[in-house]
């Protein structure tokens, strides 16, 4: 989209002299952004970014994120300026999946043509899955680079103060109280939700639906009682002609 607009694609990537000796400082964050021309290789990479991203997000919280992308942007900016890499965004993404990964290893997941893997080792076959695609090994290194600045991340925020040491890499507690009472809030501003039926209601169950239904009135025996009173008539009437008779 930023190539359509007509904004060259060397003001986005990362070069070192340009960003520290002429002060381009946001050539980090673009490169970290900036994830090529349309290709199924950039859908891909959309798709990886979306899926875990929220996932490491909805699992420690927004602020922690915001920590860790940061974090990644700062390392991924001294290994680029080592290696020479200009762009760095699957790297970014490549250090998402390893470090969700890693709090959950053995999970399986299921990758192209139906094949299912262990979680831990998502990261290694994408990047094998990109050399391939690419024919040079060349392909795998900005995985390579994300799998490290990853575990740098990973060590120093759950291997590390799970053996007892202190915890690194946290948010501030007023930028962590401050992004939490927003979210709140914009959760308190919605809405809720009015659920509205539409067709034909549901059918009730037999027991409601004895419950629910009138009583019906109770017969009377109308027949029987006339008889009853045709038959007491009648003896009343032989009673009196049998006392008539003997007078």
């Amino acid at each position: 989209a930023i190539s359509l607009v007509g904004v060259p694609d060397e003001l986005l990537l990362f070069e070192p002299v340009r960003t520290f000796a002429k002060g381009q400082f946001w050539r980090p964050f673009t490169s970290a952004c900036f994830l090529g021309k349309v290709d199924m290789s950039m859908a891909s990479n959309l798709y990886f970014l979306y899926k875990y991203g929220q996932e490491m997000e909805r699992q420690d919280g927004p602020a922690q994120h915001a920590i860790f992308i940061l974090s990644q942007i700062f390392l991924l900016c001294g290994v680029a300026t080592l290696v020479g890499a200009p762009q760095f965004s699957r790297s970014l993404i490549t250090a998402t999946i390893y470090c969700c990964s890693r709090r959950q290893p053995m999970v399986p997941m299921e990758v192209q043509f139906g094949i299912k893997i262990e979680y831990w080792l998502l990261p290694y076959v994408n990047a094998i899955v990109d050399a391939l695609q690419a024919q040079s090994a060349a392909g795998a290194v900005p995985h390579v680079l994300g799998i490290l600045t990853g575990h740098v991340y990973h060590f120093f925020t759950c291997v590390w103060p799970s053996m007892g040491g202190k915890r690194y890499l946290t948010p501030p507690k007023a930028f962590k109280s401050m992004v939490e009472e927003e979210g709140g809030k914009k959760k308190a501003d919605k809405p809720k939700g009015v659920k509205v039926t539409t067709g034909a209601a549901k059918p009730k169950s037999k027991v409601a639906a004895k419950k629910a239904a009138p009583a019906a009135p109770k017969k009377t025996k109308v027949g029987s009682k006339a008889g009853k009173s045709k038959k007491a008539g009648k003896g009343k009437k032989g009673k009196k002609s049998k006392k008539a008779s003997k007078e």
